[in-house]
């Protein structure tokens, strides 16, 4: 059909003039039926294509035929717009005939839309929306418009767009039933679009910015591109159409999703937020083939997880503080394994770690800036820039091997050294007795042999003392005449013992020349350098909540001790403590000024059993007549050799082998 419009010029005169007469129907038909509206849907028909435009929502209520569908609007296939407007008719009967002007029968179309009966319908069914017009009820000259809502059968029913199909309509006991079927929506055809946002230029104009820029590209994808600085353009969604990648920030996308960040900005390429639990923001990664998924996600918990999603569970955990959880969800070290050992295997398999006072790593350590531990050979090494210890499976010296002189350090241990295990148990023991002497504990036994890391004192205390010699002769040999030994029974000391000084057995001490009077006194103490018999108890406890901690001594303390006395010393964190209580029944009670202290206590008493009121040791006492003027140590004196008491025991042995020999 040809398009045209009235004429209502007069072309004869120059410049050319409306006609003077009025317009006719004629003109009216021409102008609305041959252009305006044929124009109209030419244009919706070439901008869009057919279908709901919006509402025409279709409802239904259980045990009800009736088909309720909302006000909204359509387009056909020929670009004619079909409206179901509040306030105006439509036609639900489906027997009317479509050609039919005059007598139409409508219903009104109110705020809920119109109802549609469907009682009787068997089979599937197409609820279409159809463009139509009749003639006014009471004024016949004019033409409503009258959708009409049809029921046609889904069976043969062929969508050219003529009608627009709303829903499918099914029939069951209960009632209709409704689902999509081929309802659609129109679409807009363009190859592209432009969005603006009004701004402000200055305070006296406005403008419209160009804001974004939806477009479609050559090989059939699509292209979204934003404002930029100073106005520029910049893709901000790319979708490739022969290969369905997805570009951020770039327009030539290389993987399935690329994401590119302007390196001028300090924000992240991709930020993934919620408010949720659990996988609120967070990735899955998803292999078919292997039926498994694993992802990471950030916690309400505050922490990283990164999860095997398939077994429900949390690999690793990484918490805000930075600390890594392996099989751990509540870490205290930077590092934490639950569950399983670390394993390092391979050519350089180890494990490596810095002294703590070095602040970086040290590739070739000279003294000990960085340690590492590993195996070859069968042998666990480790290594600070040679191999420092060494940690076999057996074998002669292959067990341990050291190369450099040990220190064995007494720790909650009663001493320092080292046990020897063999047989039904440990057998053996070879080290510190106390602070000044080592030696060999029997387990059967006790301590047999010990010496005096001061003096070089050798002391046996045992059953019995062997000595065996490998060719004939005496098994032992002493030096020095009468004075050098004198054993009574099998082992046996009577009297003093010299050794350039006195051993006391039953207690102990030393004795030197008096440092005020060397030449006239002698000065003597027990072993712990006091004036009186101390016995010395020490050891470590923790107050509890009240801040009160009780230590419990030996049973026998009160009867072989007196005069008690303390000394408290608080670990860490500065405290105030006390003896809140004294020893009664062999115990006493520390306080500190806060609970959880921990303390270092010693106590020492006076020796008061029977052996040791009947011996008590003499502090100051003067010489003989016969050692005045002679010293047990000259040397320590800077005197000569010969004002030692040597020539005294000399002189003795002489007149004690002159009294033999007589």
């Amino acid at each position: 059909m040809a398009l045209k419009r009235a004429q209502h010029w007069d072309l004869g005169i120059t410049p050319p003039t409306p006609l003077p007469e009025p317009t006719g129907h004629r003109d009216c038909v021409t102008d609305m039926e041959s252009y305006l509206m044929p124009m109209e849907q030419a244009r919706a028909a070439a901008l869009y294509s057919w279908g709901v435009m919006d509402g025409l929502w279709v409802s239904a209520r259980p045990g009800e035929s009736g088909l309720t569908v909302s006000p909204g609007a359509a387009l056909d296939v020929k670009g004619r717009l079909i409206t179901l407007a509040v306030g105006s008719f439509a036609v639900v009967d489906q027997d009317v005939d479509p050609a039919q002007l005059l007598n139409v029968p409508t219903v009104p179309v109110g705020s809920d839309g119109v109802t549609v009966d469907a009682s009787g319908l068997t089979g599937l069914h197409l609820l279409t929306l159809n463009w139509r017009e009749a003639v006014g009820a009471d004024d016949q000259t004019v033409l409503l418009h009258t959708p009409w809502l049809r029921l046609v059968p889904a069976a043969g029913f062929v969508d050219t767009g003529e009608q627009v199909v709303l829903c499918q309509v099914g029939s069951e006991a209960s009632g209709v039933t409704l689902a999509p079927a081929t309802r659609r929506l129109v679409r807009a055809h363009a190859e592209r679009l432009e969005l603006r946002a009004p701004v402000a230029a200055s305070n006296y104009d406005t403008d419209d910015l160009r804001a974004a820029e939806i477009s479609a590209t050559v090989d059939g994808g699509l292209g979204i591109d934003v404002a930029g600085f100073r106005g520029a353009r910049r893709p901000a969604l790319t979708v490739q159409g022969l290969t369905g990648y997805v570009g951020f920030g770039t327009a030539d996308p290389a993987a399935v999703v690329h994401i590119h960040r302007d390196v001028r900005r300090g924000d992240p390429a991709l930020l993934l937020t919620s408010d949720g639990s659990d996988w609120g923001a967070g990735l899955r990664l998803e292999n078919g083939q292997s039926a498994r998924t694993y992802g990471m996600y950030t916690g309400s918990d505050g922490n990283w997880h990164f999860a095997d999603s398939t077994a429900g569970q949390d690999r690793i955990v990484v918490d805000p503080q930075g600390r890594v959880g392996i099989g751990a969800t509540s870490m205290v070290r930077t590092l934490q394994v639950e569950g399983s050992e670390v394993h390092s295997g391979g050519g350089g398999g180890g494990f490596s770690f810095a002294d703590r006072q070095v602040g970086s790593l040290v590739e070739y350590p000279g003294a000990g800036q960085r340690w590492v531990w590993y195996a070859t050979e069968g042998k666990a090494r480790l290594w600070s820039g040679f191999d420092r210890l060494t940690v076999g499976i057996g074998g002669e010296g292959d067990a341990l091997d050291v190369p450099a002189r040990m220190r064995v350090r007494r720790g909650w241990d009663n001493s320092a050294g080292i046990w020897f295990h063999q047989g039904p148990g440990s057998r053996a023991f070879v080290g510190m007795l106390d602070d000044n002497r080592v030696g060999l504990f029997g387990a059967g036994y006790g301590w047999s042999v010990w010496t005096d890391v001061n003096d070089g004192g050798i002391n046996v205390s045992a059953r019995h003392v062997g000595v065996v010699s490998r060719v004939p002769g005496t098994g032992i040999i002493a030096g020095g005449g009468t004075f050098a030994g004198y054993f009574e029974g099998a082992v046996g000391v009577t009297g003093d013992l010299s050794v350039n000084g006195r051993v006391f057995k039953g207690g102990g001490g030393f004795r030197i020349d008096h440092p005020l009077a060397p030449t006239d006194r002698y000065l003597s103490h027990s072993f712990v350098e006091s004036p009186e018999m101390l016995n010395v108890y020490g050891g470590t406890v923790v107050t509890d909540d009240t801040g009160e901690a009780t230590v419990v001594l030996p049973d026998y303390f009160e009867v072989l001790n007196s005069d008690h006395r303390y000394q408290l010393t608080p670990i860490g964190e500065p405290t105030l403590v006390s003896v809140a209580q004294e020893i009664r029944d062999n115990s006493f009670v520390v306080r500190s000024g806060r609970p959880g202290a921990t303390v270092c206590w010693q106590v020492t008493g006076v020796r008061q059993d029977a052996w040791a009121r009947a011996h008590r040791i003499p502090v100051e006492e003067d010489k003989p007549e016969e050692e005045r003027e002679l010293y047990l140590h000259p040397e320590a004196h800077e005197q000569a050799p010969e004002r030692g008491l040597t020539r005294l025991i000399a002189a003795r042995a002489a007149r004690s082998d002159t009294q033999e020999e007589q």
